[in-house]
This record gives structure tokens, C-alpha cells and sequence, in this order.
């Protein structure tokens, strides 16, 4: 009983609901036909009120005809109003008594088709009485086709808004539309000033900054241009007005990450030159008060209006959600990363045959020397036939005294040989020649060698990347497409515009967010981006990962895991030196993982610290791009071989912290221990590997812990590990503090103190302590 009587209560609010919307549907209708049937262009048309009466629905077109009647007859002050009225009739017996007749009378083309009908055959009929004047038929023509443009726009524009979509689902052609329908009402009260400013222009503007600022270089463009093109319409004192807006609506857009302020200022700016190639007139003075109020009030709009008005100029973010293209995706990622690796290892085979084919002949050095100093010798067959053997043991050990003083030295040629050449000096000068060209080719090989792996070695890296990419569009499970359309609005909510956003959740059940967006990240607030995003997605997200490349910035927040990492670091320099020739970073990726980065550059100073840094700075950047451990190791290792002809380089210690499961992956290349102080007891992850930028081949060692709330992960450079680490475990055991940070540099301060073998050293720590997420 209570369900039905609930039921129909509700029946009841919404058929009330209903009944206002309607009422106040047809009060819109009546006033924007009243509206627009007063507006006149070129003095004596106004053909805006029979497109808006032909471009309504059946269900409106009588309100909006009935105030496009009155307009006609109490505001329009141009030409004949009876013949305006006549059209107005047309376009209303045309939609309401052909609705049930034709089934494409709801279209926008039929809209435009009865609005041109009604004004051009009543501009015919009146242009008959002057024997069909070309100039009238012209005019009326024109004044046809803009009535069919203008009940095109409106017809979608109306379309639009009373759709269930949202302004956020808007396409670009019906922002447009309601850009332009908007513009057309802004022109119908242009006419109503105060002291020469017109509060309409002044809206107009304020619309076009707020396009600019939140739709950029596109919607500032639409905006200026339409609502520009209509301001003009007025009368042709105000044409200027059609540059002033387009050019200025641009120019904003252009400037646009510069804020509310700098959007303004570039919009004054620019129309302020088109407003001095104009000239001084009155119209256009007044024009420069009312740009400058609706700067000065555009700026002062608070966030509940600007957020209203980022969600309808920002162009809705690419969401996605398809799964079949997840799946081809899935494939042609696997299949390009075969195919590079193929091509690599067909490099490396090409290269191979190659090599045996034309490597430098060390032979041919003694041949050319024979046909180039002994020619013509008389001792040229006992030397090269009787005594071979000496001769070419000879010259080997001459090449030899090459190779060490870079010149021949007389004094070091072998006294057999010297005594018995008769051309010693003919023999040095070509043997010296012969073989400084071998060297020179031989050295050239090896570069192009090395140069060869490395580009293999990149190959491999991409086809790395790709395979661990497309395992990773496997694992995801699905996209949740509505997750990341309720992540659009509360992105627009916060002043962030989106270009694509992504919404997965993996076989663990387990979401991770990622979005795409102009902004540098330095304006992103992470803990308001947190909290929206998380009541949009209804679950607790961590902190954002947030990554910048090329002018664009990539934000992944994953589900809060049930860890959390508490970070501390502590550095010195070696003999308090300006650089340091350590580098360390730590970071959450955004999918669920924290990771911890030390890189030791050979050495100390700066050569050590350029190192350090290039190997810690590509490291992390690849991390956070989605690279796996592995394949950013072999990029970051070519890159070392080939900074500098200089030998460059640099341990890496690397620690990745699953957050959801505790399991700690420890990554080390030429770098000292790691200690971990699991439930109470400390322990060592060791390394044997080289550091990288020394050889071609080089990799990880790889250990593996899986921790639990209160363990500790410290990593460390060679310069804490001087006196042992005994001491540092003792010391690790006995911390009880639960400060990460204090942790640090309790440990760097006690190596510093500890050092007895009189050298000095970069000294890094970072601690980590583990804890369970709230």
C-alpha cells in the first residue's frame, strides 16, 4: 500500500515538473521570437524571427510565431512588417500542419528549407510590384539563405540543449550552433546602451574570453568569428567588430594557459590593434569600454561560474572504452615488437657477414710496402723469398714501435734488418703510410661497430616496450567508460581540460586512472585532484604520478593500494663540494607501485655528477613513461655509451614496492647493498654486475622480499659503505623512531663520522618505511 501511494506521488511530481518545464519552454519560444523579429540588418530586413518560428519544434512553434507576430508589428522599424508576418504564418502552418505528413520535418535541412521558402517567396511578392528589380531580388535572395542558415543553427542549437546528453557531450557543430543562436539573441538587444556601452557586446565578450580560456585557439576562434560576424550585422559602423572578435578570440585562445588574466589581457591587446587600423569613432571608443568592463568582469567571475562555463566551451575529452580495439591493439603491439626484433637481429647478422667481408687486412700492409719501396730492389727476392719470415717479423715489430710512439724511432729498428736494406728509408716512410691507414680504417669500423649496437640495442628497447605495453592492455580487464565520464566533469569542476582520459580496471579489480591535458602539472593541486577524482570514481585513489613531455602532461593515479611508503633522504657532498656526484629520486608511478632510485657517478665533482644525474634523470622519466626496468636499463646504458667520447659511467640501484602486496623487487647494476630490517632482523640484497656505460651487454641483478607494515628498505651510494656495513644493520635494529627522513640521515651523519681511510666521498641515503594505508 505505502509502495503505491509512493509511487503515485511521485507520478504526480514528475508530471508538475513536466508541466513547468513546458511553461517554461513556450515563455523562452515567445520572448526569443519577440526578440529576434525586432533585429534588423542592412536597415530594412529582419528574417531572424521567421527562422527562429520555422526552426522550433511542433510543440513551440505557436508561442514562438505568436512573439515573432508582435515583435514584427511593436519593434521592427525597418520595412513593411505585414510581409514578415506573412512569412512568420507561412513557417508555422508549414511545421505544425506537416509534422504528421513528413518525416523529416524534425531534421535542421527542413527547418532551413521552410525558413528560405517563407522569406523568399514574400520578398518576391513584394519585389513584383517593382517589375522584379535585379537589386531587390539580389537582397531578397541574400536575406533568404541567411534565413536558412540562421534556422539551421537555431534548429540544432535547441535541438541540443533539450537533449538528455549533457553540455559535455556537446560535438564541435553544436557548440557552434549555440554559439551562433546565442550571438543572434546578444544582437537583437545591442540596441539598448548606456553612455554608448552596450551590456550585450559586453556579454558577447565575456562568452568569447571564456571560449578562448577553456576551449583554447579552437573555441576562441568559433566564438570570435560567429558571435563577431553577428555583432557586424547591427549596422556598418560595427563591421569592425567581425575582426576585432575573431582575431581577438584567437589570440586568447593562444595565451590561454596563461589564466583568466593573460586570456584577457591578450584579447584587449588584440582587439586594441584592430580597433587603431579602424580609426577613432565613436563606435569604436565605445567598443574599447566595453572589451575592457568585460575583461575587468571575466576576471572577477567566481569559480562556480567559471566552472559552469569550463564544462561547455572545453572540448570533451577522448574517453576510452572499446574493448574489440583493446584486444587489436593488444595485437598489433605484440606484432610490431616481433618485427623489431626480427630487424634487429637481422642488423646484427647483416652486420656480422659484412664485417668478415670488408674488415681491415693487416697483410696487405707488408704487400703494399713490398710493391712501394722494393720495387725495382735488387734484394727484393732474397728479402721476400729466401728470408720472409725475417722481413715480415720485421716489420711487425716496427709496426709495433708505430703503435707506442706514434712515429718510427730509428734506434728501435732491429739492427738485422736495418743492415740489410738497402732502402730503409723508402720502407719506413711507406710502412708508416700503410699503416696509419689501417688504423685509421680499423678505427672506424669499431665506431661504426659500436654505433651498430647501440641502434640494435634501441630496436630491442622499442620492441621491449611494446611487448610490455600490449601486456599491459591484457591485463586490463575492462574500461570503465562511465567512470571516466563522471572523471571528465569533476576534471572540468577543478579548471583542468582533459583531451583524453582513460578509465581500466585490472583482473584484480584494481582502477587506475590516466588523463591528458595541456597543463605544465606545476597548477595541479594533487590533493583536490585527489578528492574529486575519488568522488567520482567512488573509490580512494593515491597520489598522482605526473609526467611531461612535449608541452603535454600525462596524470595516472591508481586505486589506493593497502600500503603506503614514508620516503626519507639525506646527501652530502664529498668535502662539502657545490655538486654532488650522486643522484637519487623516488616516486609512486601511479599504477600501484613506489619506486626508489640511486645512480653513482664514477668519481666525484662535476663529471661525476652530470653522470649520476643523466642516468638518474632518463631513468626515472622512462619509469614514469611505462618502461620496463629492463628495457629503459638497455636506453639509458646506450645513451651512456655515446654522451661523450669520454668514458661516462654510473651505478643504478633501483627498488620497486609493489603497494598492494609488499613484495619489494631490488635492480642493481655495479651498486653496493641494500639493507632491509624485516620483522626486526636485517638482511643484505648484494650486487655482481657492472655499473652501466662501460659495456654493450649489461643487466640487472635481480632480488626479490615481500615486506609488512614497519619494515624499512634502505638504500645507499659507496661513499656510507666505506667502514663496512655491520654497522649500519646494528644500527637499522635498533631504530625505533618510525620517522623515515630522521632515519636518513641518522645513517648518512654516522657515515660521515665514521670515515677512517683519509679519502672523502659523495654520501646519499634513502629510507623507506613501510606502513599500511589508512
Amino acid at each position: 500500500m505505502k509502495s503505491a501511494v509512493g509511487k503515485k506521488k511521485t507520478d504526480v511530481i514528475k508530471q508538475y515538473a513536466g508541466g513547468l518545464r513546458m511553461a517554461g519552454g513556450q515563455i523562452l519560444s515567445f520572448a526569443a521570437g519577440l526578440l529576434l523579429s525586432g533585429t534588423s540588418i542592412f536597415g530594412n530586413y529582419a528574417p531572424f524571427g521567421t527562422a527562429f518560428t520555422a526552426a522550433m519544434p511542433k510543440g513551440y512553434v505557436l508561442s514562438a510565431g505568436f512573439g515573432a507576430v508582435i515583435g514584427y508589428l511593436f519593434r521592427f522599424h525597418g520595412g513593411d512588417p505585414f510581409r514578415y508576418i506573412a512569412a512568420v504564418c507561412a513557417a508555422m502552418t508549414v511545421k505544425f500542419f506537416l509534422s504528421g505528413l513528413i518525416k523529416s520535418i524534425r531534421k535542421p535541412l527542413f527547418s532551413s528549407i521552410t525558413a528560405f521558402l517563407s522569406v523568399f517567396v514574400t520578398g518576391m511578392a513584394v519585389a513584383s510590384i517593382n517589375s522584379f528589380a535585379p537589386s531587390d531580388i539580389i537582397m531578397y535572395t541574400a536575406e533568404s539563405l541567411m534565413a536558412a542558415g540562421c534556422a539551421y543553427f537555431i534548429h540544432r542549437a535547441t535541438a541540443t540543449l533539450s537533449g538528455r546528453r549533457g553540455i559535455r557531450g556537446m560535438s564541435q557543430q553544436e557548440l557552434v550552433s549555440i554559439v551562433i543562436t546565442l550571438a543572434l539573441i546578444m544582437l537583437s538587444l545591442s540596441d539598448i546602451k548606456f553612455a554608448g556601452v552596450s551590456p550585450a557586446r559586453i556579454i558577447v565578450v565575456i562568452c568569447i574570453m571564456a571560449a578562448a580560456k577553456y576551449g583554447r585557439e579552437t573555441g576562441g576562434a568559433i566564438a570570435g568569428i560567429a558571435m563577431g560576424f553577428a555583432m557586424s550585422l547591427a549596422n556598418g559602423e560595427y563591421s569592425f567588430l567581425a575582426g576585432a572578435y575573431s582575431f581577438g578570440g584567437l589570440i586568447a585562445g593562444v595565451f590561454s594557459p596563461l589564466g583568466k588574466i593573460g586570456c584577457a589581457a591578450a584579447f584587449v591587446l588584440a582587439n586594441g590593434v584592430i580597433c587603431l587600423r579602424t580609426g577613432a569613432t565613436a563606435e569604436v571608443v565605445s567598443g574599447l569600454y566595453e572589451v575592457l568592463a568585460a575583461s575587468v568582469v571575466f576576471i572577477a567571475l567566481p569559480s562556480k561560474v567559471t566552472v559552469k562555463m569550463s564544462e561547455f566551451f572545453s572540448p570533451s575529452a577522448k574517453i576510452h572504452k572499446d574493448d574489440g580495439l583493446r584486444r587489436a591493439l593488444c595485437m598489433r603491439l605484440s606484432f610490431a615488437s616481433n618485427a623489431l626484433t626480427d630487424v634487429s637481429q637481422t642488423v646484427e647478422e647483416v652486420s656480422a657477414r659484412l664485417q668478415r667481408v670488408n674488415a681491415p687486412d693487416a697483410q696487405s700492409i707488408y704487400s703494399r710496402v713490398e710493391s712501394e719501396a722494393c720495387k725495382n730492389c735488387a734484394l727484393r727476392l732474397y728479402c721476400w723469398e729466401t728470408v720472409q719470415g725475417e722481413t715480415l717479423d720485421a716489420l711487425m715489430e716496427m709496426c709495433g714501435i708505430i703503435r707506442r710512439h706514434g712515429r718510427i724511432v730509428p734506434e728501435e729498428i732491429p739492427d738485422k734488418f736495418g743492415k740489410r736494406c738497402a732502402r730503409i728509408e723508402e720502407v719506413c716512410q711507406s710502412l708508416f703510410s700503410n699503416y696509419s691507414d689501417y688504423s685509421m680504417k680499423e678505427a672506424a669500423v669499431h665506431r661504426i661497430e659500436e654505433v651498430r649496437s647501440v641502434v640494435s640495442d634501441q630496436f630491442d628497447g622499442i620492441a621491449e616496450m611494446l611487448a610490455e605495453m600490449s601486456y599491459e592492455f591484457e591485463n586490463a580487464e575492462r574500461f570503465d567508460s562511465a567512470a571516466a565520464a563522471r572523471i571528465d566533469s569533476a576534471l572540468c569542476s577543478l579548471g583542468i581540460v582533459a583531451s583524453s582520459i582513460s578509465c581500466t580496471i585490472d583482473k584484480d579489480e584494481h582502477m587506475t586512472v590516466e588523463f591528458k591535458c595541456e597543463d605544465d602539472g606545476s597548477r595541479i593541486n594533487k590533493s583536490d585532484l585527489i578528492q574529486e577524482l575519488s568522488s567520482a570514481c567512488d573509490r580512494q585513489l593515491d597520489l598522482p604520478c605526473i609526467s611531461v613531455a612535449e608541452g603535454e602532461t600525462i596524470v595516472t593515479l591508481s586505486e589506493r593500494a593497502n600500503y603506503h611508503i614514508e620516503f626519507g633522504a639525506a646527501q652530502f657532498t664529498c668535502s662539502d663540494a657545490r655538486m654532488c656526484g650522486d643522484a637519487y629520486d623516488f616516486f609512486n608511478d601511479g599504477h600501484g607501485r613506489a619506486f626508489m632510485l640511486i645512480s653513482d657517478g664514477m668519481g666525484n665533482g662535476g663529471r661525476a655528477a652530470v653522470d649520476s644525474a643523466m642516468a638518474s634523470g632518463l631513468m626515472s622519466r622512462l619509469i614514469k613513461a611505462g618502461f620496463g626496468l629492463d628495457c629503459a636499463l638497455k636506453i639509458v646504458n646506450s645513451a651512456m655509451l655515446f654522451k661523450s667520447v669520454d668514458e661516462s659511467t654510473a651505478t643504478m640501484d633501483i627498488s620497486q614496492i609493489d603497494l598492494f602486496s609488499g613484495k619489494v623487487d631490488m635492480y642493481k647494476a655495479g651498486a653496493v647493498s641494500t639493507i632491509i630490517k624485516r620483522n626486526g632482523r636485517t638482511g643484505k640484497a648484494e650486487c655482481k654486475s657492472l655499473p652501466i656505460g662501460i659495456l654493450r651487454d649489461v643487466g640487472f641483478d635481480h632480488a626479490v622480499i615481500t615486506l609488512s607494515p614497519g619494515d624499512v628498505v634502505l638504500m645507499m651510494s659507496d661513499g656510507v659503505t666505506s667502514e663496512g656495513t655491520d654497522w649500519i644493520c646494528a644500527e637499522l635494529e635498533a631504530w625505533r623512531e618510525d620517522s623515515s627522513q630522521r632515519l636518513a640521515e641518522h645513517i648518512a651523519s654516522g657515515a660521515r663520522r665514521r670515515r677512517s681511510d683519509g679519502h672523502e666521498d659523495d654520501i646519499t641515503v634513502i629510507a623507506a618505511i613501510i606502513e599500511k594505508a589508512f
